[in-house]
Order: C-alpha cells, then structure tokens, then sequence
C-alpha cells in the first residue's frame, strides 16, 4: 500500500491523542483488549459532535477532537480487523 501518501501531519496529532489516552489509562494498548464496537464508536461521535459544534479541542487533553475521534476509529478498526472487537452492533 501507498503508506508514504499517507497525511503525515494528521497521523501525528492521532499519536499525540493516544498519548493522551496512554497518561490517562497507562497502557498504549490497552484498545487491543477488547473493547466494544459501540463504546469505541460513541467516542468517537462525541468528538466529531464537538468539532461541528465549533469545538477545536478537547477540554482535557487540549488536543483535536479530530484527532481523538480518528484514533478511536483506528482503534476499532483494528480491532476488527484482527477480530479483538467485541462487535455488539445491531444485525438485523
């Protein structure tokens, strides 16, 4: 895959958001124990919810809700990926 196309910039306010995450919770990996889908999902929702309300940062990290809400996506698709999510979405 292209990686070296990737958004540098942006990839780097994400790892300042799990940084974050890794103060808060101690662990780097913590995500990869397993978390659910919709868990993972809502947090990121309130991110995005906060910057299209005109919110850049994060009242506790002082970090991009973008950023944040990109890093839990990360997450979860990692998760899924490598089948440590705990998928509770609805399935009809």
């Amino acid at each position: 895959p292209p990686l070296a196309n990737l958004p540098w910039k942006a990839l780097g306010e994400v790892a300042m958001a799990q940084s974050f995450g890794h103060s808060k919770y101690g662990d780097f990996h913590n995500y990869k124990k397993g978390m659910e889908i919709s868990r993972q999902l809502s947090c990121s929702i309130r991110h995005i919810a906060d910057f299209m309300n005109g919110i850049d940062l994060d009242d506790e990290s002082g970090r991009n809700h973008l950023a944040h809400a990109a890093c839990r996506i990360l997450f979860t698709l990692e998760t899924f990926i490598e089948k440590t999510a705990i998928d509770d979405r609805y399935k009809p």
